[in-house]
Order: C-alpha cells, then structure tokens, then sequence
C-alpha cells in the first residue's frame, strides 16, 4: 500500500491578488512536474499524467461510491530537484475535506506530489536539508506566508521537517515542502506537494475564503 504524506495546516491569511496566486502557482508547478496541472484544462493534464512515457509501475484507483480516486507511479528519467536521487515518484490521490464544524458540507481536493529519495546517510542528510532550504528561499515569492513543521514518525520520533506555503485570501496551504524520512524504507524523502480544485475543468487553489456556492 502507498503511504501518502499529509501535512497539517491551522493559518487563515487575509488579503487580495488572487489570480496573480494562480499564475505564480502554475509557473512553479512547471518547474518541478512533468504534468503541469496549471496548463490547459484538467482533463488534458490528468490525460497527460496518466499517459507519460517515462512513467512505470503506475497504480490507479477509480473512484467509486466508497474510495477517492488516487494514481501513482515511478519515473525512470525525470529528476525534479537540485540533487540526482536514485529515485522519483509520482502521486495524485483525492481527499475530502470539511467546510463546516458540522462535517456535512465537505469539498474534495486533489493532492499532486513529487517525491526523491536518496539513501540515509549523514552526508545525504546535509543534501537534502539544504535542498529544503533551497526550495523554500526559490519559491517563497510566490506566496503571502509560510509556516514550519517538525515532522515526527508514528512513535512521535523528529523524522523531517517542512513548510506549508499560503497565498492570499484562501484556508489552506496550496503547496507544502519537507523531508522525511521513510518509515518503511528508511530512505530520504524530498517531497512537494500541491492541493488542487478542479474547478469546471480548470485546476484552482482550494479553500478560497469567499467560495461561491
């Protein structure tokens, strides 16, 4: 089974210039990510996704009246960040997410991440870490605020750290960055993460704080 890194948001960040969010946000996307989801309607980037030559070993699950729809897979060539990992995969899984206190309003999102590994070691570490810092002083522009993480293993052990990343006018952190360390493989895992709402065929940053229904 394919475990799926969620990282936790809490902040709420008010403001305007939404649009110019999209666009920062599609222009990192196309940095990181073979399928870039900003490009072209959602059906084109999921088709794109799905059909990628130089994706293996994909897995999909059809969404159903019980499960969410979720795809994975390993690419033999793509390598997204500052250091060549022994290697890279790709996941997309749908979470519902509620609207109200009371659970009965809910909306799904899209979770579309990227993950390289590099064996444990001492001297990988220090690469990855500073990758971590790389990724946030690159891409910090492109976002209203930032909140750090100490991420922890299922024994509340510190196995990672990272950054949920906002832009203006939405609950929730559209992009998340971190390191963890595998807790089946024990390998080093450098992830990016962004949340997506498909929005009449067209990928939004979920969550606005004015949606309108």
């Amino acid at each position: 089974m394919i475990k799926y890194l969620l990282f936790t948001f809490c902040s709420i960040i008010l403001g305007i210039n939404i649009s110019n969010g999209q666009n920062s946000l599609g222009y990192m996307a196309g940095k990181y990510f073979r399928s870039n989801p900003y490009t072209g309607d959602f059906n084109s980037f999921i088709n794109h996704l799905l059909n990628d030559p130089t994706l293996k070993n994909k897995q999909e699950v059809k969404k159903t009246d019980t499960t969410l729809y979720s795809f994975s897979g390993t690419y033999t060539t793509h390598q997204p960040f500052g250091f060549k990992s022994n290697k890279v995969n790709i996941a997309l899984w749908e979470t519902s997410v509620p609207l109200s206190d009371t659970l009965s309003l809910q909306d799904t999102i899209i979770n579309y991440m990227v993950s390289a590994y590099l064996p444990n070691t001492t001297a990988n570490q220090k690469i990855i870490k500073k990758e971590l810092t790389h990724l946030l002083n690159r891409n910090k522009r492109y976002f209203s605020s930032s909140s750090h993480l100490n991420l922890t293993d299922d024994k509340k052990q510190p196995n990672g750290e990272g950054y949920n990343m906002f832009i203006l006018m939405h609950a929730m952190a559209p992009v998340s960055i971190a390191w963890q360390i595998d807790e089946d493989t024990k390998e080093l895992g450098m992830h990016l993460l962004f949340r997506i709402s498909n929005s009449s065929n067209k990928s939004e940053t979920p969550l606005p704080l004015f949606p309108s229904f």
